[in-house]
Order: C-alpha cells, then sequence, then structure tokens
C-alpha cells in the first residue's frame, strides 16, 4: 500500500518590522507550519516621494531608493535569522510599490496556500493565542477586505 505523503505547503507572511508583524510570523510557525513547509516572507515598502530630491535637498530618489532597500533587506534577514533557528525553510522576498497590492501579488506568484499579516492595535485571544483584530485594523487588512485603500477583492 502506498503512503500517502502530505502536500508541502507554501505560507506567505507579511513581515515589517513591527510588533504585530511579530506575532504574525510567531504564530505562523507555531499554528500553521509543518516540517517541508516553506514560509515566504513578504515585506513590500511603498515608493518614497520626497519632491526636492535630486534638486538641492541633499538627497537623491536614487540614495532614498538604496536606503530603503538596506533597511528592508535588514527586516528580512531579522526574521530569516529567526526562522532559520528552527529549521524553517523561509524565502524572503522585498517588493517595492502599494504595499496592499504587492502582498497579494507575490503571494500568488509565488503560490502561496495562505497569507498571514498582523494587525496594528491588536488583541489577543488568549485561548487561540492567535492574533485578533481590533477596531482598528491596518491598512492592508482594510485593503484585503474591499473597504479602501484603492480597491481590493
Amino acid at each position: 500500500a502506498a503512503v500517502a505523503t502530505a502536500a508541502r505547503r507554501r505560507i506567505g507572511v507579511g513581515v515589517d518590522g513591527s510588533v504585530g508583524s511579530d506575532d504574525a510570523f510567531d504564530w505562523a510557525l507555531c499554528n500553521v507550519y509543518r516540517p517541508g513547509d516553506t514560509v515566504v516572507l513578504i515585506h513590500s515598502q511603498p515608493f518614497q516621494f520626497n519632491p526636492g530630491a535630486g534638486y538641492g535637498a541633499g538627497t537623491t530618489y536614487a540614495a532614498l531608493e538604496a536606503k530603503a532597500k538596506k533597511e528592508g533587506g535588514k527586516i528580512l534577514k531579522r526574521y530569516t535569522k529567526r526562522g532559520g533557528r528552527y529549521g524553517v525553510k523561509l524565502l524572503p522576498i522585498l517588493t517595492r510599490g502599494d504595499p496592499c497590492r504587492e502582498l497579494v501579488e507575490v503571494a500568488e506568484a509565488n503560490h502561496c496556500d495562505m497569507l498571514v499579516l498582523g494587525t496594528q492595535g491588536r488583541i489577543h485571544d488568549k485561548a487561540a493565542r492567535a492574533p485578533q483584530s481590533s477596531s482598528t485594523l491596518s491598512s492592508v487588512l482594510r485593503w484585503l477586505s474591499g473597504g479602501g485603500g484603492g480597491g481590493g477583492g
């Protein structure tokens, strides 16, 4: 008799270095992750707009982008180190653009089975030890639910 093997899943986790994304990352590892799964770490940064860039403000657009890329890389490295301590297979991805759209598009492009996000102003369901949304959802979660931010759904 053939033994069925569990499908290896891809779990997308949006991370930004905040307490909410730390909680989401920890929750995904403790409650969803199984050996053999891949955790796709997604950090998306909005484009910077500085009307003075390149016009005597002392900072060029290229310098702002380089700084953002470096900071994003540090955030991803922090989560990669945390997950690596437990032998978790991680795929870090840094994107630039509208975080709402980028999180969804990266998760879809990487065939994620689910997308785990933290919230701002979150509370905890102590029984489930899962992050629960409060009355102040992050803009990403509002966008995903179709409640604003330029689209959704």
